[in-house]
């Protein structure tokens, strides 16, 4: 076929030759068009075995007529590509934590392929967006619940191998009233009010202590 990438060690060459006075009879084939194959019965279709390894892969076929003539050696070539994509992504540069939903991913990727595509999750691989061209920049919104989130990043080459990456921030909401929560991991640990006061909470969820602006605390055993 006219495939450029392949996945698969076993390809299948599409022949076609003629001869109008003794027939094509023969062919022979090469892998760097100096060592050829025994001769053997002429088919229009040949599967071959590729040489393990990534790249670009070519064949050479000569055909011979029933005379013995044997024609110039024809080519086709074909990569081999065998391996995932390699890639990374970073939310919002690498920043640790967000008080926004809409966050920025700055993605990368190599691969043999220049075709690649790419998908998101943000609910740790439940639902998928659709696929899209790969591009080094993309917005997406996280979910509203504060705590720890994680988006996922596939990538999908030529062929259809796969990689899939993730990066996590934390994500300390701002609520409509001003109020501004504060979370390690999935633990809610502190909030600010509009007027700037700290309330700080144990990991069950009780409140612990209480700080007006002013540096003044409050203490619950």
């Amino acid at each position: 076929s006219d495939a450029t990438f392949t996945s698969s060690l076993a390809v299948q060459l599409n022949l076609s030759a003629v001869d109008l006075l003794s027939g094509v009879t023969q062919v022979s084939f090469s892998t760097d068009n100096v060592n050829w194959s025994a001769l053997e019965s002429y088919e229009p279709v040949k599967t071959l075995t590729l040489s393990a390894g990534d790249g670009l892969k070519t064949f050479y076929v000569k055909y011979y007529d029933g005379a013995g003539n044997v024609s110039l050696a024809s080519s086709k070539s074909i990569t081999l590509d065998t391996s995932a994509p390699l890639g990374s992504i970073l939310i919002n540069n690498n920043e640790t934590a967000t008080a926004s939903r809409e966050v920025t991913l700055n993605l990368s990727v190599d691969d043999l392929s220049q075709d690649l595509e790419m998908r998101f999750s943000v609910d740790r691989g439940a639902t998928w967006t659709s696929w899209e061209s790969f591009q080094s920049s993309r917005q997406i919104t996280l979910s509203k619940k504060g705590g720890i989130k994680e988006v996922q990043y596939q990538i999908r080459d030529t062929v259809g191998n796969t990689q899939t990456l993730f990066d996590t921030i934390v994500y300390n909401p701002i609520l409509e009233d001003g109020t501004q929560l504060f979370y390690e991991g999935d633990t809610l640990v502190r909030e600010v009010t509009p007027l700037k006061h700290e309330i700080f909470y144990n990991p069950d969820g009780s409140v612990v202590r209480f700080r007006y602006k002013d540096g003044t605390e409050i203490r619950y055993s």
